[in-house]
């Protein structure tokens, strides 16, 4: 383990074939990136994927905005499942994922919490896995990022797998306008590829990071939970993720988004940020969002104590 530490802090996993930057990158992402990233996918998601079924970008809301280009037509509908709504299991998943299938839909799924799940007795299984199981499996479009199991939001990538030549051809031409840069892939091609031999102790601390970075999660979230409810304050219960989801709507002067907006900057002014429900399209005011995935004296410190506060003055 000590000899993959020391290749991670080495100068030349940094170090970029710099040859290729005088060109302009191949649409979609370049064939040795998809190639280093395709035994994680193996590992982590237990799914076989051809490189030729990937296409890259700098995160999961540009796919979604290059898919939207790629299959809807002006005037079409996305049905979108809520974020806090949870598939109970792979049955469930099957089910929903034939009924749209059998409408001749497209169903896109964003995997990218699957290593952030913090419930003990939620167990993931990933659409890829069984995708191949499914009538019209080419209509299935997987999207997924590094930045969450990473814990790097600042390395942007993101890949979308899919079958339906139609579609890569199309996300292959928009990618171009939303590029995850070419030094980003050179890390992650370095990250996974160079480190050869060392590659297996590679991922065994990755499944060591992962494991612990899970625990941390389940720790912060019950802590999170504990003073919310001690507050009064009604949470969506969450079994992933780096957030919760909270109603505030007692707190507000009235019953609008103007008075959310209001109490938004009250919190701010204490020192407090929350994302406000009306940017994720919340059609009742109040709700907010708190991130939890802090270091643990911040978290005890900073946003939990003062939310204490300013809710009681």
């Amino acid at each position: 383990m000590k000899k993959v530490f020391l290749q991670l802090e080495s100068a030349e996993i940094w170090k970029p074939d710099l040859q290729h930057l005088f060109h302009y990158p191949k649409h979609g992402g370049y064939d040795r990136t998809k190639e280093a990233l395709i035994p994680y996918i193996e590992t982590f998601f237990g799914a076989k994927v051809a490189k030729e079924n990937l296409i890259f970008s700098a995160s999961c809301t540009a796919l979604y905005d290059m898919l939207a280009f790629c299959i809807c037509d002006p005037g079409g509908i996305i049905l979108v499942i809520l974020t806090i709504q949870k598939w109970k299991s792979k049955n469930c998943k099957e089910h929903s994922m034939k009924m749209c299938l059998r409408h001749n839909l497209y169903v896109i799924i964003d995997e990218i919490f699957a290593s952030s799940i913090h419930c003990n007795e939620e167990k993931f299984d990933s659409v890829l896995k069984f995708r191949k199981s499914l009538n019209k499996f080419e209509n299935i479009i997987w999207i997924w990022g590094l930045s969450k199991d990473l814990c790097m939001p600042g390395a942007k990538l993101a890949v979308t797998h899919c079958e339906n030549k139609k579609i890569l051809e199309c996300l292959e031409r928009l990618e171009i306008f939303q590029p995850s840069a070419p030094v980003v892939q050179d890390f992650f091609v370095n990250l996974f590829s160079d480190l050869g031999k060392f590659f297996v102790q590679l991922i065994n601390w990755l499944k060591s990071f992962q494991k612990r970075n899970v625990e941390r999660l389940r720790e912060h979230y019950e802590l999170t939970k504990m003073a919310l409810d001690k507050m009064g304050i009604p949470l969506v219960p969450a079994t992933a993720g780096f957030f919760v989801y909270c109603n505030f709507s007692e707190y507000l002067s009235e019953d609008t988004f103007t008075a959310e907006v209001d109490f938004y900057r009250k919190l701010c002014d204490e020192g407090v940020y929350l994302s406000l429900g009306r940017y994720f399209a919340d059609p009742k005011p109040g709700w907010m969002r708190l991130v939890f995935s802090v270091d643990k004296p911040q978290l005890l410190e900073g946003p939990l104590p003062l939310l204490l506060m300013i809710l009681h003055i």
